[in-house]
C-alpha cells in the first residue's frame, strides 16, 4: 500500500481474565519491531494504522495487552511491508499572471513529488489539465479566484500538494452608462478604475478625468481607463444626441367657448400637450384647439426620442354671451313702430328674417316691419352670442298719419339699366297699406322755408312697387331734369302718409299733394 495510508494492523479485543476483578485500566501498545509505536491505546480499539515505515521495508508488528496493574501480555509477531513506492508530496512554489493586461493565461510552479511519474494540474477540485509541467501556460475559460492542486502520481499512489488560492487579473473593458433616451445634457459614467480620461468625438475632453462626466455637448463619448496593474483600455462609443429647443407656444390668451382657441408650437417629431400639469391623452398633434381655460404647455421630442418642455401658456376661455330682445311684440298706434333692446355689450347687429339690417350696430332698434328680428352681440373677449328670433307684427294705424316720415322716405336712389325708366327709388315697406305714392320736390325761391312738390313732372300716384322680401320696396322712377327731392307716402283707409316736412320741421300742407289717397 502506499506510504501516506501506512500499514492497517487490527486485533482481536482483549479477553483475558486477569484476576484483577476489573480494577486495572486497560490499555494496547502497537509493536514495530519490538519498539513502541502506538502507546496506550483505549481498550477498545482494535485497529493501528502506521504511516511512518519506509516504502519498500518489511516489519514484525505486535500488540501488547496492558491492564493498568502491571500485568500484560504481547501477542506472535506478524510481517507486514509497503508493496509500492509512493510519489513524494508536490508544493506549489507561486503563480503568476502571464500578462495582466491581456488574458493570456496563468503560471502555476511546483516543486515535484520525488518518484512521481506525471503532475496533474487541478483547479477547484476539478482536473483542469493533465500531465501538466511547472510554470506552464494555462489558459483558463474564466477569471477571477480559484484554487489550485498540483497532484504527483506513480503507479499505485498520488500525492496532493497544499491547497494554493490565486485571482486571475481581469483587464479593464470599460462601459459607459449614460441617460436613456441618451440626450444633451447627461451624465455619463464607468465602472471604478485607477484613472479615467474623457473623449468627444475623438477629441480629448481636458479636465474630464473623474469616473462619471456630465456631457452637455451632444458628440460620440469615449472613455480611456487605467487599472492597478497599469493596464489600459477604451470603452466603445456612447453617443449623447441633441435635444430640440424649447418650444414656444403661439395662440390667443382669451377665446370663446363655442370657437376655442387654435394653439401651436414648431415642428417637432413628435408632441404631447397638457393642462395644469396633466397630460391631455388625445393632445399629439402641432396644434390643439383648447376650449378650456388652464395654463397649457407642450412637451416635444425629436427622432432620437430627445424632449424639451415650453413654458406655461395662460389661457381664459370665456362662455358666449346669451342675449335676450327685450320690447313689444305689436306697435301701439299712432306708432307704427316698436322699440327693442337687448343687454350691454361690445357690439351688436340686427337681423330681420336671418338677413342683417344695414347700420343696425346699436342696443336698440325700432322695428317698424312685421316678421322676426334678431340680434348677435359680440362681448369683450369677442365671443359672438346669438339671440333667439322675436317675432314683430306691425298694425297698420287708420289715422290720416298713417305712418311717420322715417317710414316712408326713400333708402336711396339708383341709376339701373334694369329698370324701365333707368332708375330705381328704394324706401320702407308699411304693412296693411293700399299702395305708395311718390312725390318730386323743388325749393322755392326766394325761400320760404318750405319744400314745393305740387304739380310736379316727377310725381307719381298709386306707383307699382316691387316687395324685396327685406323690409324694403322697390318702384321704377322717372326724375326729372335738375335739382329735386322726392318723397314717398303710404296711403290706405282714405287716409295718406305726411307729404313731408319743411325745415322748420312743420309738416308740409296736404294741399299740396296732388294724389288722391
Amino acid at each position: 500500500m502506499c506510504a501516506y495510508t501506512g500499514v492497517s494492523l487490527t486485533w482481536p479485543a482483549d479477553a483475558t481474565d486477569w484476576g484483577d476483578a476489573g480494577a486495572g485500566t486497560r490499555t494496547y501498545d502497537v509493536l514495530r519491531d519490538g519498539a513502541t509505536i502506538g502507546p496506550e491505546l483505549t481498550y477498545g480499539i482494535t485497529q493501528y494504522t502506521d504511516d511512518g515505515g519506509l516504502n519498500g521495508s518489511t516489519y514484525a508488528y505486535a500488540v501488547r495487552y496492558v491492564n493498568g496493574c502491571g500485568l500484560h501480555a504481547t501477542t506472535a509477531t506478524s510481517e507486514a511491508a509497503d508493496l509500492s513506492n509512493a510519489p513524494g508530496t508536490p508544493a506549489i512554489t507561486g503563480i503568476s499572471d502571464v500578462n495582466a493586461c491581456v488574458q493570456n493565461g496563468i503560471g502555476v510552479y511546483y516543486s515535484p513529488g520525488t518518484g512521481a511519474s506525471r503532475h496533474d494540474l487541478y483547479s477547484d477540485g476539478s482536473l483542469v489539465v493533465e500531465g501538466y509541467a511547472s510554470g506552464a501556460i494555462y489558459n483558463p475559460s474564466d477569471t477571477g479566484s480559484h484554487a489550485y492542486v498540483v497532484r504527483a502520481m506513480n503507479a499505485d499512489c498520488v500525492k496532493d500538494s497544499l491547497e494554493q488560492p490565486f485571482s486571475d487579473h481581469t483587464a479593464p473593458s470599460p462601459t459607459i452608462a449614460g441617460p436613456t433616451p441618451a440626450c444633451s445634457p447627461g451624465l455619463l459614467s464607468t465602472q471604478a478604475y485607477a484613472t479615467y480620461q474623457w473623449y468627444r468625438n475623438g477629441f480629448i475632453i481636458h479636465g474630464a478625468a473623474h469616473q462619471s462626466y456630465d456631457s452637455i455637448v451632444p458628440g460620440t463619448y469615449t472613455v480611456l481607463v487605467t487599472d492597478a496593474f497599469a493596464c489600459q483600455a477604451t470603452s466603445s462609443g456612447f453617443v449623447i444626441n441633441s435635444s430640440p429647443s424649447t418650444p414656444g407656444i403661439t395662440g390667443e390668451g382669451t377665446g370663446c367657448s363655442s370657437t376655442g382657441v387654435e394653439l401651436s408650437t414648431g415642428a417637432n417629431a413628435s408632441y404631447q400637450w397638457s393642462r395644469d400639469g396633466v397630460d391631455i391623452p388625445t393632445a399629439t398633434a402641432q396644434t390643439l384647439l383648447a376650449t378650456q381655460s388652464g395654463t397649457y404647455r407642450v412637451r416635444v421630442a425629436n427622432a432620437a426620442g430627445c424632449t424639451a418642455t415650453s413654458a406655461g401658456h395662460s389661457l381664459a376661455i370665456a362662455n358666449n354671451p346669451q342675449p335676450a330682445i327685450a320690447g313689444d311684440h305689436v306697435n301701439s298706434c299712432p306708432a307704427v313702430s316698436v322699440a327693442l333692446s337687448t343687454g350691454a355689450y361690445a357690439g351688436y347687429q340686427w337681423y330681420f328674417n336671418g338677413a342683417p339690417i344695414s347700420g343696425a350696430i346699436a342696443p336698440t332698434y325700432h322695428a317698424g316691419v312685421t316678421g322676426n328680428y334678431s340680434v348677435h352681440v359680440v362681448d369683450p373677449y369677442g365671443c359672438l352670442g346669438v339671440s333667439t328670433a322675436y317675432l314683430v307684427f306691425i298694425d297698420f294705424c287708420p289715422a290720416t298719419e298713417v305712418s311717420p316720415a322715417s317710414a316712408i322716405f326713400p333708402l336711396r336712389v339708383i341709376k339701373n339699366a334694369a329698370s324701365g325708366t333707368g332708375y330705381y327709388i328704394f324706401f320702407q315697406r308699411v304693412d296693411s297699406t293700399d299702395g305708395y305714392n311718390i312725390y318730386e320736390g323743388v325749393l322755392a325761391s326766394p325761400w320760404d322755408f318750405q319744400y314745393h312738390h305740387a304739380d310736379q313732372p316727377g310725381n307719381g300716384c298709386g306707383v307699382a312697387a316691387t316687395d324685396l322680401g327685406t323690409g324694403e320696396m322697390r318702384s321704377a322712377l322717372v326724375p326729372s331734369d335738375g335739382n329735386r327731392y322726392y318723397l314717398v307716402t303710404a296711403f290706405g283707409g282714405g287716409a295718406e302718409g305726411p307729404s313731408g316736412f319743411d325745415s322748420m320741421g312743420l309738416e308740409i300742407p296736404a294741399s299740396q299733394s296732388t294724389c288722391t289717397p
